[in-house]
């Protein structure tokens, strides 16, 4: 594929949407690095384990702002 080519590209990727996005950029990663299946359903699980703690009110969530504002605190002092 020529370098032209592949500025078309990019530039209809641009127009998508964030989801759209999202997942042409997962599809592409799947097919440079193999799946573990182990992983991904272990990773299911937490994700799914983190949610029900968030609906049923067992954590807080912070902002974006609020999280990096802490983490310059912590670490650039």
């Amino acid at each position: 594929m020529s370098q032209a080519d592949t500025k078309k590209i990019l530039e209809r990727v641009e127009a998508l949407s964030k989801d759209e996005k999202a997942y042409i950029v997962d599809q592409i990663l799947q097919s440079i690095h193999e799946i573990d299946v182990e992983i991904e359903k272990n990773w299911v699980k937490v994700a799914e384990e983190r949610l029900t703690e968030i609906r049923e009110g067992n954590v807080s969530l912070k902002s974006d702002a609020d999280l990096f504002a802490e983490i310059d605190r912590k670490y650039k002092g």
